[in-house]
């Protein structure tokens, strides 16, 4: 039997976007920092940009793992219900030349 119930899954599709807004804010800051001239803190928003840039990479690649995940499941259940229609329409095709 094919169970196609929708599964609620307890992650964000898009996991990206609110990493998105905090690189634009770190950004945004380093420019204020880069302005001011203070070594120590342009460094820590240097290397808090680059991590927020990992980040946005890594939910990124979840997101189109996540996609890929979604697309084979979509693809089982509708093999599933080809093979399952098919059978049904071949026994039928049957019992309509045996009638005939």
């Amino acid at each position: 039997m094919i169970d196609a119930k929708p599964r609620i899954v307890q992650r964000s599709l898009f996991p990206a976007a609110g990493l998105e807004r905090e690189v634009m804010s770190q950004s945004a800051r380093l420019a204020a920092v880069r302005s001011e001239g203070n070594g120590t803190e342009r460094e820590e928003a240097l290397a808090e940009v680059r991590q927020l840039i990992t980040d946005l990479r890594d939910a990124a690649q979840d997101g189109r793992d996540l996609a890929r995940r979604y697309a084979d499941v979509l693809q089982n259940v509708v093999d599933e219900y080809c093979i399952e229609f098919e059978k049904r329409a071949e026994a039928a095709l049957a019992r309509l030349e045996a009638a005939a």
